[in-house]
């Protein structure tokens, strides 16, 4: 490389001092007249071969190093890809988690409804905690939390809203409140299973 360089500054010395029409400066160092027009020569000869092989090389050089920022490129775009792949087969599996989760619920509510409405009036009245139907409450409870945690607040709403119940008629005077509160239950509760099936649905 030391010599290259040497030789490229003396072909450009000497075509410089040719142009500018002053004593080739290799006259200096070689005596002969004829033997320093053929130094030059050579030395003119030399750079010329020197960047005949030395730019190919640099543009070889330069194609390898685009083809590794293409190829640098393309790993990116394919490790892009796969990312968000598994992100929607992630959020594709919490999806179908979630569903049969509220679809559990659902059914839990129905056997709820069910167990309700195999007793008579009376016997639910029994079974209340000082008026409260707690273990009904406890199950709306869950199930709204799920919703508003793993689904959205609003579905949460939604499935609590009485918006829409079709009450029972209850007629007569004895216990009415008694038989009130029963049916008013069972109303309420049927409505919030629709409910949550359209939940379900739209999810």
């Amino acid at each position: 490389m030391t010599v290259l360089i040497a030789t490229a500054m003396l072909a450009w010395i000497s075509v410089l001092f040719w142009l500018v029409n002053l004593p080739n400066p290799i006259e200096g160092f070689i005596t002969s007249s004829r033997l320093a027009n053929w130094c030059e020569i050579g030395a003119i000869a030399i750079f010329s071969l020197w960047c005949f092989i030395w730019l190919p090389f640099c543009r070889h050089e330069a194609q390898e190093k685009a083809h590794a920022e293409e190829k640098r490129g393309l790993k990116e775009k394919i490790q892009t890809l796969s990312n968000t792949k598994k992100n929607e087969e992630k959020a594709a599996f919490l999806k179908k988690s979630v569903k049969e989760i509220m679809a559990n619920q659902l059914a839990n509510l129905e056997s709820r409804i069910s167990e309700i409405a195999n007793m008579d009036w009376r016997k639910y009245t029994d079974n209340l905690d000082k008026g409260e139907d707690t273990k009904t409450n406890e199950l709306l409870d869950k199930i709204s939390s799920f919703l508003k945690e793993f689904v959205s607040p609003d579905s949460a709403i939604l499935f609590r809203s009485k918006t829409g119940v079709k009450y029972t008629q209850v007629v007569g005077q004895n216990f009415y409140q008694e038989r009130l509160k029963y049916a008013t239950t069972l109303d309420h509760l049927n409505h919030f299973a629709g409910q949550l099936k359209e939940i379900i649905k739209n999810h």
